[in-house]
Formats: C-alpha cells, sequence, structure tokens
C-alpha cells in the first residue's frame, strides 16, 4: 500500500513539474474548440424546436377511432380527424365539427409530433389560442393523440386508424 501512495506521489509530481504538457496537446484544444463553435452555430441557425407551419405531411389523412364507454352505459364515441396541408379538423360525437387555424407543429423525438393550433369559438364549443395536441405515429395506419392539458392525465391517449374516404365533409366549412 506504500508502495502505491510512492507511485501516485511520483506520478503527480512529475505531471505538474511538466506543466500537462506530456498528457494533453494543444492540438486537441483547438480542435475542441471548432467542434463547440460547429455545433452552436448549427444549434443557432438550425434549431430542432422550431415550429413549422402548417401539419406534416407523415401525418396527413383521415383517421377515425370508436371508443366504448363502458362504465357510461356502453355508449360509443366516434371521433374523426381530417389532417391536409394546412387543414387540421376534428369531429367528436355530439359536438359540432372544429376547423382550426394556424397550425404549427415540432417534431419532438422519431415519429412524434406536437400540433400548435388555434379554434374559434361557437355556439357550443370554447375557442382558444395555443392549444396543444401530441400525436405519434405508430405506424402507416395508425395514430396515437393526445391532448395536451394543464391538467395531466395518465394514459390519455386515444388510437385512430387511417381510412380512406373522410368522415368529415370540408364544403361546410
Amino acid at each position: 500500500m506504500q508502495k502505491i501512495k510512492n507511485l501516485l506521489i511520483t506520478l503527480f509530481m512529475a505531471l505538474i513539474i511538466l506543466g500537462g504538457t506530456a498528457f494533453v496537446s494543444s492540438n486537441n484544444i483547438n480542435t475542441h474548440a471548432q467542434n463547440i463553435h460547429k455545433v452552436n452555430h448549427h444549434q443557432k441557425h438550425h434549431p430542432k424546436t422550431a415550429w413549422k407551419k402548417g401539419v406534416p405531411s407523415a401525418l396527413r389523412g383521415n383517421y377515425f377511432s370508436k371508443q366504448h364507454d363502458i362504465k357510461g352505459g356502453g355508449t360509443e364515441l366516434d371521433s374523426a380527424l381530417t389532417m391536409e396541408k394546412n387543414i387540421f379538423c376534428v369531429w367528436h360525437s355530439g359536438t359540432p365539427l372544429q376547423r382550426a387555424y394556424d397550425v404549427r407543429y415540432k417534431k419532438t423525438g422519431h415519429n412524434e409530433y406536437i400540433l400548435l393550433y388555434n379554434l374559434h369559438k361557437n355556439a357550443t364549443l370554447f375557442g382558444g389560442k395555443n392549444l396543444k395536441i401530441k400525436i405519434i405515429k405508430i405506424n402507416s395506419k395508425h395514430i396515437k393523440l393526445k391532448y395536451v392539458y394543464k391538467i395531466k392525465f395518465k394514459n390519455a391517449y386515444q388510437i385512430y386508424h387511417k381510412i380512406k374516404k373522410s368522415y368529415i365533409s370540408l364544403d361546410l366549412i
């Protein structure tokens, strides 16, 4: 144990005397500084969290979901989504059609998106600004959707499957 201590002390003293130049080359420091500059430049001019206008092409299409409310007497709750380039429409059974305007999105992960949109107020629904929805593309025919509220709901996702013909008539809007 004493020999190891003496060896470590000797190595430490040699490092102090040599100034560490034997272990660190100035070339590595310059390369590291250049890499930091490149990373900062990339983050400044290509931010990952930038909001983009419209709906991502990976999510465009017509979707439908049917849920069975077992606790409420077995009622069926239908939902439909239509997503096109600048159009995002949502319909739930028993409510009027909601057409979002000023739709923006950002990609948060692999096949994960957050849509930010505004809704006009009408007779039965409250409007809102900067409403958020999280959408995860499961595969080419299914998406998982979660409304993002200030109140957190655990596992409050709804699964939608892609359909060919829309339940929502965009001519009515």
